[in-house]
């Protein structure tokens, strides 16, 4: 019956490739991609019908074609039904992976996958000949090639891989555009699903609308109210503060603002990871409140914050302009503050003081010291996770794996010690975690994954 499934939806598909919309190669791309993906990630659509309006709306999609607001809506339903939608949504979005997937798809001797699927269902191999081929027949004899060759793709897939993977593991899909805001008066928002162009909260004449996929504050609060903004794993999300400042924050990341600035200076307070734009103003500096253990203040630039709790730095990474990043005495150890001045290409490292005591590969003793300036820092590794990519270059191991666990949302376990291997390179985010372990295999790092536990094996 499973089989009966997954090729009545292929020939559904396969049709599609005698109309003239087939013409390109970037739509055939399209086809090839939503058929294996059909196959073989069983995406979360139930009827015929569904599955004809989903098509419909996807190939829309890659034609650059306006959807209507009733098709937004159906995309938007379907795409928060599953995480392999999404998946499936990004991948007809990428043409350049497409065209991988269809080189590799073709290189399949597709003749002998057919002779293997004929084998495998059981047919006969003799046919009546005949003299006329009319164009259903065309279409089913496509159709037969594609499934024998996306059969033998498949299980050329499994044969080489080479680490295992639990029976019942799931495709574990890239994180994605999310928060949820916190209001000054308790009430919660998520922002994974607002439309475009909605007002989310009303605050004392200020508005807060999700426009472009970022939250941003219109009109000016005739109050000083904070707002916090919390991205959990897995997710990401754009603000734009009352004063313009852009701000990105990165996945398991807070950030605390008020909904207007006033007085003589612009104070937010975060946790984990942003890169921030910040407006100029010497009338009113910028300062960052970084975990209560360190302060950042500007007047105008581009700089990116790491301060998660489970990093043995916090690391704060200058582009543009200039800043002065303090240590207070208390995080000094009773002396007096420090304050280091930074250029653009340097980096400021303080030590944090770790409390999880899973980290491996970290000191967990209590750290204090000095601000350390690091220069000429590789400011397209930093600021990677902005642009949707990994840059594994010079990053140890363990930190690539805390890298994973807040983008994936997974938990990594170490089952003895953390392997002597250093990655490096850079790929896409927006890939799924199976796809990703695909640089352990060339690295010979054994692995199992179990639903979201990554078990890293001797």
């Amino acid at each position: 019956m499973r089989w009966a499934k997954k090729t009545a939806w292929i020939l559904l598909l396969c049709s599609l490739y005698c109309y003239p919309g087939f013409s390109t190669k970037k739509n055939f791309y399209f086809f090839v991609t939503v058929t294996c993906f059909r196959c073989f990630y069983s995406i979360s659509v139930q009827t015929t019908a569904s599955l004809s309006n989903i098509t419909t709306i996807l190939f829309k999609v890659i034609q650059e074609t306006a959807l209507t607001d009733e098709e937004q809506a159906k995309l938007h339903t379907w795409l928060e039904a599953a995480p392999e939608n999404l998946q499936l949504y990004r991948s007809v979005q990428d043409e350049t992976g497409l065209a991988a997937k269809m080189e590799r798809f073709t290189s399949y001797d597709v003749p002998g996958g057919f002779d293997k699927f004929i084998r495998l269902v059981g047919g006969k191999k003799q046919m009546a000949p005949v003299r006329k081929l009319h164009r259903w027949w065309a279409v089913a004899a496509v159709s037969l090639l594609f499934i024998s060759a996306a059969w033998l793709w498949f299980h050329q897939e499994k044969k080489g891989t080479s680490n295992p993977v639990a029976e019942t593991a799931s495709l574990v899909a890239p994180g994605r555009e999310g928060a949820i805001l916190t209001l000054s008066d308790g009430r919660e928002i998520l922002l994974d699903s607002i439309p475009d162009g909605t007002t989310v909260a009303l605050q004392e004449g200020a508005a807060a609308r999700v426009v472009a996929g970022k939250l941003v504050y219109e009109g000016e609060s005739s109050k000083v109210l904070f707002n916090t903004m919390k991205t959990p794993k897995g997710r990401q999300f754009q603000l734009l503060l009352p004063d313009g400042t852009k701000v990105w924050l990165n996945a398991a990341s807070s950030i605390t603002y008020p909904t207007v600035f006033a007085g003589g200076e612009r104070r937010i307070e975060l946790q984990g990871e942003a890169y921030l734009e910040v407006v100029k103003n010497a009338g009113a500096p910028f300062i960052v409140n970084v975990n209560n253990k360190a302060e950042i203040q500007v007047l105008g630039t581009q700089f990116n914050v790491n301060a998660y709790e489970n990093e043995a730095l916090i690391r704060t990474t200058l582009l543009e302009g200039a800043v002065a990043v303090t240590l207070p005495s208390a995080a000094a150890g009773g002396a007096n503050p420090q304050t280091a001045v930074l250029k653009p290409g340097q980096q400021a490292q303080i030590k944090n003081l770790i409390t999880d005591d899973k980290q491996p590969g970290i000191n967990q003793a209590a750290q204090r010291g000095d601000i350390k300036v690091v220069k000429d820092v590789d400011t397209r590794t930093v600021t990677a996770w902005r642009n949707g990519v990994f840059n594994f270059s010079g990053v140890d191991f363990s930190t690539v794996m805390r890298q994973l666990e807040r983008w994936y949302d997974i938990e990594v376990i170490y089952e003895k010690s953390l392997p002597d291997v250093q990655l490096g390179g850079e790929m896409s985010a927006n890939v799924s975690l199976n796809q990703l372990l695909g640089i352990f295999d060339r690295f010979r790092i054994h692995y199992r994954l179990d639903g979201h536990r990554l078990i890293i094996l001797p």
